[in-house]
C-alpha cells in the first residue's frame, strides 16, 4: 500500500507561509518549516527502502536542534530563566517520543490523520490563534487531514507513513519553541491533547516489558487497535476526544480556583489522563488485554 504521504505536510505550510505572507522569509518559523521539510524529505527513505534506528533517531536530534538554535539565533529564551543546553536536550528528547508515538497511532486507518486534525482544531482555538503563522499551520492541518481522510475511504489504502509521524512531531517542537521563544507561553491545550496517546504507548510499552515480547515484533496491543478489532467500526477515534475535553473542563476548573496552569497540566497528564486511559481501556477493550498479551486467558 502506499506510504509516506506526510511529506506533504510540511510542503504545504511552507507553500502557504511563501504565497500569502512574505513577512515571514527570514524569521525562525519559515525557516524552521524549511528545515522540518528538508529533515523530512530524507525521513521519507524510510518508507521507500526503510533505515536503521539510529538514522532515524539521528534525523530527530538533528531536526531539534535545527529548530531550537534557529529560534534561539531570533529571540532569546527567558521562561523560568531555563539554559538553553537543557532546552535542547529536553527538545530532542520530545521530539524523539512523539515521532514514535505518532508512529505507532499511524497504524489503523484515519487514526493519524483524526491527531492532525484535532491539533489544527486545538491551535486554531489557543492562546496564539490569531497569529498569522499558527493560523496559517492550523488550516493546513486540518484541510490536509480532511482531504487524506476522502483519499483513504477505504481501509488500508494510504499512510501517512514514518514521514508523516516525523513531520507533525516536528511541526509540534516547531510550534512549542515558537510558543517558549517568541511569547514565553506554553501550548498547554496541545501537550494535554498529547498525553492521551502518550499514555497509551508507554502502557503498552509496560505490558510488553513485562510478558518480555520482543519490542521490534509487531503487535495489536494499543487501545485503538483492541477497540477497532472488537467493535469493527470508527469508535477507536473517540477516546482521545473524550479524554480531551474532560481533561480541558477540569483543567479551567483547577485555573479558576486559582492552580497555576503548568502545575494543571501536569496533574491533568500523569494523575488525570491515566484514571481516564485506563477506564477506557477497561470498559473498551477485552478483559484479557486489559494488562495482558491476550495470549493467556488468565494473563490478569
Amino acid at each position: 500500500m502506499p506510504t509516506g504521504f506526510g511529506l506533504f505536510i510540511p510542503v504545504f505550510l511552507l507553500l502557504g507561509l511563501f504565497l500569502f505572507n512574505e513577512k515571514f522569509i527570514f524569521r525562525p518559523e519559515i525557516i524552521s518549516s524549511s528545515i522540518v521539510m528538508i529533515f523530512s524529505s530524507i525521513y521519507y527513505i524510510d518508507d521507500l527502502f526503510y533505515l536503521a534506528a539510529w538514522k532515524r533517531i539521528s534525523l530527530c536530534v538533528f531536526t531539534a536542534i535545527s529548530i531550537v538554535l534557529a529560534f534561539n539565533y531570533y529571540d532569546s529564551f527567558s521562561i523560568y530563566n531555563i539554559s538553553l543546553f537543557l532546552i535542547v536536550f529536553l527538545t530532542v528528547l520530545i521530539e524523539i517520543f512523539l515521532a514514535n508515538v505518532l508512529n505507532f497511532y499511524d497504524g489503523a486507518d484515519l487514526n493519524l490523520a483524526f491527531i492532525l486534525f484535532s491539533v489544527g482544531i486545538i491551535l486554531s482555538n489557543g492562546d496564539l490563534s490569531s497569529n498569522y503563522f499558527i493560523s496559517t499551520i492550523s488550516l493546513i492541518l486540518i484541510g490536509f487531514s480532511i482531504g487524506f481522510s476522502f483519499l483513504n475511504i477505504y481501509p488500508k489504502s494510504i499512510y501517512l507513513g514514518d514521514t508523516g509521524s516525523f513531520a507533525l512531531s516536528s511541526l509540534i517542537v516547531l510550534i512549542l519553541m515558537m510558543y517558549l521563544f517568541q511569547y514565553s507561553l506554553i501550548p498547554y491545550k496541545l501537550l494535554i491533547y498529547l498525553s492521551f496517546p502518550a499514555c497509551d504507548v508507554l502502557y503498552v510499552l509496560l505490558i510488553r516489558l513485562w510478558f518480555k515480547h520482543d519490542l521490534l515484533s509487531r503487535n495489536y496491543l494499543h487501545l485503538y487497535q483492541r477497540i477497532q478489532i472488537e467493535k469493527k467500526n470508527f469508535l477507536y477515534l473517540l477516546p482521545p476526544g473524550i479524554n480531551y475535553i474532560l481533561a480541558i473542563t477540569l483543567f479551567n476548573f483547577l485555573n479558576k480556583i486559582m492552580v497555576n496552569s503548568f502545575i494543571s497540566t501536569l496533574l491533568i497528564s500523569f494523575v488525570f489522563t491515566p484514571i481516564s486511559y485506563l477506564s477506557i481501556r477497561y470498559l473498551m477493550v477485552e478483559r484479557r488485554f486489559f494488562f495482558g498479551d491476550g495470549l493467556n486467558e488468565n494473563s490478569l
